[in-house]
């Protein structure tokens, strides 16, 4: 059993916290979600002036898109700037509404470890950066379809009131409703600047960080971090 692997020792953290209410926040895309199929999807339904456009993005493979999906669409040789911003205007109609949220995909074993949370008596907390006017709904559907707890008491939903509130400002003016809610023993989270600020605003808390896609603007993550890329837990290990 490899009892130093980031999520098993989060999981001791949990059963060693004196509160009654250890949290565990996690952020959903690109960390307990992964994306890429939503936006293949949604490339794939731009009404492209060359038709092989279409055939080239299929052939995509959705685990190696980058967070900037036009460097792909560069290297099939687009270089008319106009046509990528009507692209990147399609994709944005679109990438932040219900209905596209069906096409992620769960990482793999996701929801099998936030239930392993709440069975080490910890509380799951979907903090996302989605905002609830345009995307609650759908993410319901999605923690639902793939398993993941939903009962507001031990796995609750905290989303943005509005989609013009930045992901870092939503999660900066979140920290105080989360110590209000319990102590933070553990936060998930793919994006370098989130999980140093989390590391920042809960110093004893295990900030684990999912190495998948974030924005090319952000400093890299720092070394030593405790990085994951999927939830899976070791094999034969006991939790």
């Amino acid at each position: 059993m490899n009892s130093n692997h980031p999520l098993l020792f989060l999981l001791k953290k949990i059963r060693t916290c004196s509160d009654l209410r250890p949290l565990v926040v996690f952020d959903l895309d690109s960390t307990l979600f992964r994306t890429a199929e939503r936006t293949l999807t949604i490339l794939k339904e731009f009404d492209w002036p060359d038709p092989s456009i279409r055939q080239k993005i299929s052939l995509l493979n959705p685990e190696g898109l980058e967070w900037r999906y036009e460097n792909h669409l560069r290297s099939f040789g687009i270089a008319d700037e106009s046509l990528l911003k009507k692209v990147h205007r399609f994709w944005g109609e679109r990438f932040f509404q219900n209905p596209y949220l069906a096409y992620d995909t769960c990482s793999p074993g996701g929801a099998e470890f936030v239930r392993k949370v709440i069975e080490n008596c910890g509380i799951a907390v979907y903090l996302s950066g989605r905002d609830e006017p345009n995307m609650k709904m759908g993410t319901q559907k999605s923690l639902l379809k793939y398993g993941f707890p939903l009962d507001g008491a031990s796995a609750m939903l905290i989303m943005k009131e509005k989609f013009e509130i930045t992901d870092k400002d939503f999660k900066e003016s979140s920290i105080q409703k989360l110590r209000d809610m319990g102590t933070v023993v553990g936060a998930i989270d793919n994006q370098p600047d989130l999980v140093r600020l989390f590391k920042s605003a809960f110093p004893d808390a295990y900030v684990i960080f999912v190495d998948s896609v974030y924005p090319p603007e952000e400093e890299p993550p720092d070394p030593g971090w405790p990085t994951i890329k999927t939830f899976e837990l070791p094999e034969g290990s006991v939790e």
